[in-house]
């Protein structure tokens, strides 16, 4: 493996993880951003066993957004999510 190819694995990984931890403590939107850089930078360098990874934690934090919308009664919001799940996986 090239230094390349394992810095640009480190450095997806890394923002999965941040937005791991961001989702633990419950800062959604952030895990969400966090997550989201990590798809990008794992299909930029065409890492796709991590992208899948990343990918089904994006799912979860998306299902999450949308119940709390739902739950709040912002439906729009809440579909707008769950659509968002369903063009990821």
């Amino acid at each position: 493996m090239s230094l390349d190819f394992k810095y640009y694995e480190g450095e997806a990984l890394a923002y999965k993880g941040l937005g791991f931890c961001e989702e633990n403590v419950l800062n959604k939107f952030e895990a969400m951003g966090k997550l989201e850089t990590a798809l990008d930078k794992a299909t930029e360098n065409n890492l796709e066993r991590i992208k899948i990874e990343i990918l089904k934690d994006l799912v979860r934090v998306y299902q999450q957004i949308a119940k709390e919308y739902q739950i709040e009664g912002q439906y729009e919001m809440s579909l707008q999510f769950y659509d968002k799940c369903v063009h990821v996986s």
